[in-house]
């Protein structure tokens, strides 16, 4: 499926908006997202660790790592500006 620009604006708008309503509540409500750190969907996982990085910067941490290790799995190493210059 193939998603246009304007869709992932509206994506990434509204992940925000979430995030801001959470931070808003009482007791900085952004602590359920913790759930998220296990969640099958890697984006998922690592849109909470973003989100919660704040209030557990560890456990954030380790959920970005373990994102990052699985995405490398999936489709190999990060293709960088670097990689390109030296070929």
């Amino acid at each position: 499926m193939k998603f246009g620009q304007s869709k992932v604006n509206r994506a990434i708008r509204r992940r925000f908006a979430v995030e801001a309503e959470l931070t808003a509540r009482p007791g900085d409500a952004r602590r359920l997202l913790v759930d998220y750190h296990e969640h099958p969907n890697i984006q998922v996982q690592l849109n909470a660790a973003t989100a919660t990085l704040a209030l557990f910067p560890e456990e954030a941490r380790r959920c970005q790592s373990r994102g990052a290790v699985e995405a490398e799995q999936r489709t190999g190493p990060p293709v960088t500006y670097l990689t390109h210059i030296a070929n």
